[in-house]
């Protein structure tokens, strides 16, 4: 895992969250406690983090980590740097599926059913309407056993985009309809 990526969950943690143990922040920001240990004293160190007092039960002092200004100003430097470098992901990974759509549009008629996630059938969706392609996707299912419950006359495709080994083993065993499913990936 990138550090940086790590120091941003820590500190994120830090913002949102009272931490008084490592534990505690080592569940908050979801990695481990050693990364958690590592990461907190590289951040106090640089001065982005501190230790504030608190009062526990009687005659114990205890600590909490707060962020300091240049905590939060390297929280927000790296919340950015990550966003763009998401976005930047996303607008690759629409290229591709962009590329790959156009080769289906190609070599199928009309009709394309969608076998995986809801949230993927809408980026294709957006990518289709986008680039104007000639096919539509006249429904989605999460897998091909869903999928066989649509008459082979509603769809003249399915393009199977879940991920599922199962899924991609049984579609290269099929002999009947093997050219109506087709992979994303």
């Amino acid at each position: 895992m990138d550090p940086s990526l790590n120091t941003f969950k820590v500190l994120d943690a830090l913002d949102r969250k009272q931490i008084t143990t490592q534990r505690q922040l080592a569940h908050h920001s979801g990695i481990s406690l050693g990364q958690a240990h590592y990461v907190l004293k590289r951040l106090l160190e640089k001065g982005w983090v501190t230790l504030g007092n608190f009062k526990k039960p009687p005659r114990k002092i205890g600590y909490t980590y707060l962020l300091t200004p240049s905590g939060m100003e390297a929280k927000s430097t790296l919340a950015v740097k990550f966003m763009v470098s998401k976005l930047q992901e996303y607008q690759r990974l629409r290229k591709n599926l962009a590329e790959r759509l156009d080769r289906f549009e190609k070599k199928i008629t009309q009709r394309v059913v969608f076998v995986g996630p809801y949230i993927i059938c809408g980026v294709l969706k957006s990518v289709v309407q986008e680039k104007n392609m000639k096919f539509s996707f006249v429904a989605s299912c999460p897998s091909l056993e869903a999928l066989g419950r649509f008459s082979p006359s509603v769809f003249d495709m399915a393009i199977l985009g879940n991920g599922n080994p199962e899924d991609l083993e049984k579609t290269r065993k099929k002999k009947k309809g093997k050219h109506r499913i087709v992979h994303l990936w």
